[in-house]
């Protein structure tokens, strides 16, 4: 692989193909006022940056992470800019004829196996960190409250399908087994609203999903005591509850 890159970046440099590209990044500097390496690699350069930086820096996620992440991508595309379109003014204009950088050493530099193998390895772990920090970690947190809004819909079943009417029963203790299932239900939805708020925006549909389960949740920590209302109703709207939240997440009976 390193020796593929080799030949391809000293069959980049050289003239012919320096001949070739010159008048094609020209017309780039003309439209875009960027250089074509500026145009090809700032995306794939930037990004890796930054997602490191926010892994680093523990960044919080959600709106104010975009934001953070907004203002880096501004000051790291900035100076990646500005070397890459520095790196093509010397390719393509050869600084080397002005007495400037000697293009020989860049050959060196850009062709030297230990010069690559940093990056690559640089590169990679950065991508390896990205897809840890974004992709794995929030899959196994997903899963982590998944299980445990199944576990407590299992464990609490026989309060919201029995719930305590407090017109006939009003034994304190028993009161209170029942406003612990309930604030527990209550927990379980309130943790997966700070779930949500870790989402990427991008994932509009799996958020408002999972909203609703937060909301059928909260329905049945509402349902586990009635003052006033049908007891009859109370339970048709908590076993409704329970099924779309199972339902959404999958979770079999």
């Amino acid at each position: 692989m390193s020796n593929f890159v080799n030949e391809f970046i000293k069959q980049l440099l050289s003239n012919s193909l320096i001949d070739i590209f010159k008048p094609v990044n020209e017309f780039i500097k003309f439209v875009f006022n960027e250089s074509i390496l500026t145009i090809y690699l700032k995306y794939f350069i930037v990004f890796p940056i930054v997602g490191l930086i926010l892994v680093k820096i523990k960044s919080p996620k959600g709106k104010e992470g975009h934001i953070i992440g907004k203002i880096l991508y501004f000051i790291v595309g900035y100076i990646v800019t500005f070397i890459l379109d520095y790196i093509a003014e010397i390719i393509f204009n050869d600084l080397s004829k002005k007495g400037g950088i000697n293009m020989n050493i860049i050959k060196a530099i850009i062709s030297n196996q230990v010069f690559l193998t940093v990056i690559s390895g640089t590169f990679v772990y950065v991508l390896c960190q990205i897809f840890l920090e974004y992709i794995i970690n929030p899959r196994i947190e997903y899963k982590r409250i998944k299980n445990k809004i199944s576990y407590t819909l299992t464990m609490y079943a026989c309060y919201y399908s029995n719930p305590l009417n407090l017109r006939k029963n009003n034994i304190e203790k028993e009161i209170e087994i029942y406003k612990e299932a309930s604030n527990e239900m209550r927990r379980v939805g309130s943790e997966l609203s700070g779930y949500i708020a870790t989402i990427l925006s991008i994932k509009f549909l799996k958020i408002k999903k999972l909203n609703d389960v937060k909301r059928y949740l909260i329905g049945l920590s509402n349902g586990f005591i009635i003052l006033n209302g049908d007891v009859g109703e109370t339970i048709r709207d908590n076993i409704k509850y329970e099924k779309k939240i199972k339902r959404i997440l999958k979770i079999k009976d």
